[in-house]
């Protein structure tokens, strides 16, 4: 399953059966059905997620930072790397009753996450897979909130001790609250409270993929767009920092928000992002087209449509006839 677009219409793609190679069927993402979910700021009733509050290290360090730093120089904008793991509990479980639709699921999720950062120079690896099939580790409420700090004290107290991770958020098929959807900590990557949770809220999982981005923005600094001006019309899903989701799903990051995440990529403390994840630590085994490069593969320059690396052969993941390298700091002309 994914997306596709024409013009300024978007198209979903879902698999009629089981097997992915069975036919498909394509629809417009207008006619997605899913849970609404608009923002609460002080005073309003209904919430998508509170706009987080601010570490009070982290005000000092923003504070220090605008005081000292000339509002011209550059930061090293260069890739950066989210080494995901992804939890999925009990009652998502149930509801699609079998471990490999659910993990398959996951992979969906995480894949269009990645889609949406990669125009910022920020890749979204899955490292890790959790599922909650027997019980729940925590207590999951209807309540976000709880459930949010529930899900960063386990976290804290054993996931990270298990397994190394940037980043964990929790998938939940629970309904949360009112419009809810998700919840998550601002400028916490890299920390003990980076992570957010996620409901599942639609049948296609671009819906929960727009939400983690959402939240994961969170992590990375982004505030929400309530002041600054989206490229794409909300009608046609606007921005992934709105405020207020509607049917259509968005497509990318405001300026606001690409400007928000680099500020905060500036602390020392996100260091956590620098390096590139481990080819061996990837979840799901080798995929050609994920632009990684894995085992048996000599490069990986992304899907065919989207490949420019004419010294890589996208459909194999292998150096063209010729070539000796694809990418890296010594690899010029293919030599």
């Amino acid at each position: 399953s994914g997306f596709f677009r024409v013009n300024e219409t978007t198209f979903l793609l879902e698999p009629l059966e089981e097997d992915a190679a069975s036919w498909h069927a394509v629809y417009r993402a207008a006619h997605l059905r899913g849970k609404r979910g608009t923002c609460r700021e002080p005073g309003a009733t209904l919430e998508y997620d509170h706009e987080p509050k601010i570490p009070a290290a982290m005000k000092l360090y923003r504070w220090v930072k605008d005081c000292i730093a000339s509002p011209s120089s550059p930061l090293h904008k260069g890739p950066r790397y989210v080494e995901l793991v992804l939890v999925v509990d009990n009652e998502e479980f149930r509801k699609h009753k079998d471990l490999r639709t659910v993990q398959n699921r996951m992979k969906e999720i995480v894949n269009h996450v990645d889609k949406l950062y990669q125009p910022l120079r920020l890749r979204v690896a899955l490292i890790g897979l959790e599922v909650w099939s027997h019980k729940d580790k925590i207590v999951v409420s209807p309540n976000p909130e709880v459930t949010l700090d529930n899900f960063l004290h386990w976290r804290e107290a054993e996931l990270l001790r298990r397994k190394p991770h940037d980043n964990a958020q929790l998938i939940t098929g629970i309904d949360f609250h009112g419009t809810t959807v998700g919840l998550a900590k601002k400028l916490v990557m890299c920390t003990k409270d980076s992570g957010g949770v996620n409901q599942d809220h639609s049948t296609n999982p671009i819906g929960a993929a727009s939400t983690m981005a959402h939240e994961m923005g969170h992590n990375l600094g982004m505030s929400h767009d309530v002041c600054s001006p989206c490229p794409v019309s909300k009608a046609d899903g606007g921005c992934v920092m709105a405020a207020s989701v509607g049917l259509v799903y968005p497509k990318l990051f405001s300026r606001c928000s690409e400007q928000d995440m680099w500020q905060f990529l500036g602390d020392p403390r996100t260091s956590c992002m620098l390096n590139v994840p481990r080819a061996d630590e990837l979840y799901g085994g080798p995929v050609c087209g994920n632009q990684f490069v894995e085992r048996g593969e000599q490069c990986d320059c992304g899907m065919p449509e989207e490949c420019s690396d004419r010294c890589c052969n996208a459909t194999t993941c292998q150096l063209r006839e010729g070539a000796e390298c694809a990418r890296g700091d010594c690899c010029q002309d293919c030599k």
